[in-house]
């Protein structure tokens, strides 16, 4: 018998629909009266592909200008990136160490860094510096016996710390010359914040009090960079100690704001509170006036990632890591090709377009499929073919 001369036999029932709540009764939770924070429905992919975005812009002044890159309060407008991406991390790492042992945690940290990066280097080394050399030379001669060949290139760079910028002395005659990525300076010392928080939680003490102890591990390195210049010429003034003791702290707030998940709410109110919190602190605290403000700008984030509106897309495919990598690259390229002279807001824009390009390969191609590879999955249904299965007790091993 078909359905619907079923449904005129049934006994109809009256339903009286439920009443519409507006958009005012929908925000109210969200933005008033606040709610935690959801590590499966949020908006930090979207969140860290913005400031991937903000670091493109940053650049676009030094390297089609030669200007230096603008400054908003003690930073520039890519070190503020910069910070905001340490924070995240801080509070997404801190998150994968407690739920996995070191051996396992230290895999997807080399799986999630290294094959994007180690690709990168040799999408530079092996695709854009041959071409600009070319381009200058009008014959590859010499290409392979210059001061930084692409072999030296890659091996000076693996271990993500940055010894060598320029490959066979290439960018050549432009605005910044030598230098094909200088987005990488950073990886070395996340990847260094990443061993931090997990040799900590080897001991049975971290773990137990784990809240108290990063807590006060936060304090401490915001006191240490209070101090820097007491404390580098016991290091011969390096400029990674440097770098490092100023980006721990933020990595480290984004670990403190993990630790009180259970305890805090995004709200509207409270980001404002926040933000106004965090200006007095950058604006009247001399030195490490934005350090001490890193849990207040990492609950503006966390905030932001929790309201804003994210295409499923990007909540499912994460390309802001390859944004960051690769945005630098794309910079040089266009301005070797001539388009230096494009008004800043347009060279930034078409920058970005373009990053998207290599930053969708990296992740589909190489870091998407690394992660799975990781955690013992396949990461798309096409690549099955190409790998060879596991056998079971493998899998389940």
């Amino acid at each position: 018998m078909a359905r619907g001369q079923a449904s005129t036999r049934e006994r109809s029932v009256e339903v009286k629909p439920a009443p519409m709540a507006g958009l005012g009764d929908m925000a109210r939770p969200k933005l008033l009266a606040g709610v935690p924070f959801d590590p499966r429905n949020n908006a930090l992919n979207l969140v860290r592909l913005m400031l991937a975005a903000v670091v493109i812009v940053d650049h676009t002044f030094p390297l089609t200008r030669g200007l230096p890159s603008p400054h908003v309060g003690p930073q520039t407008l890519g070190g503020w990136a910069v910070i905001g991406f340490f924070i995240v991390s801080g509070y997404l790492i801190t998150g994968s160490r407690t739920s996995r042992p070191l051996s396992e945690y230290l895999v997807h940290r080399v799986a999630r860094i290294f094959p994007g990066y180690l690709v990168c280097l040799g999408v530079i080394a092996f695709g854009a510096a041959p071409i600009a050399y070319l381009a200058d030379h009008g014959t590859l001669d010499g290409f392979l016996s210059g001061n930084t060949k692409p072999a030296m290139f890659l091996w000076l760079n693996f271990t993500l710390h940055q010894a060598a910028f320029d490959v066979s002395g290439t960018p050549a005659d432009i605005p910044y010359p030598a230098v094909w990525d200088g987005a990488l300076w950073s990886l070395w010392y996340e990847f260094m914040c990443y061993l931090v928080v997990g040799f900590a939680f080897c001991f049975a003490a971290v773990r137990r009090h784990s809240g108290l102890v990063i807590t006060i591990g936060y304090a401490a390195s915001v006191v240490v960079m209070r101090f820097h210049t007491t404390v580098l010429p016991y290091v011969d003034n390096s400029t990674d100690v440097y770098f490092f003791i100023h980006l721990l702290p933020f990595f480290l707030a984004g670990a403190v704001l993990f630790h009180l998940r259970q305890h805090l709410r995004y709200s509207i109110a409270g980001a404002v509170l926040a933000a106004g919190v965090a200006f007095v602190l950058i604006v009247y605290v001399p030195v490490c006036g934005s350090h001490l403000a890193a849990p207040f700008l990492g609950y503006l984030l966390l905030w932001v990632g929790t309201v804003l509106p994210c295409p499923a897309l990007i909540r499912r495919e994460d390309i802001s890591y390859g944004v960051y990598i690769y945005g630098f690259v794309i910079q040089q390229c266009l301005v070797l090709l001539g388009l230096r002279e494009l008004p800043i807001a347009v060279f930034a824009m078409m920058a970005t377009a373009l990053t998207v390009i290599p930053a969708s390969l990296s992740w589909i191609l190489v870091e998407h499929p690394a992660l799975r590879r990781a955690r013992g999955q396949i990461a798309y249904p096409w690549l099955r073919r190409r790998m060879r299965p596991r056998p079971v007790a493998q899998e389940l091993a």
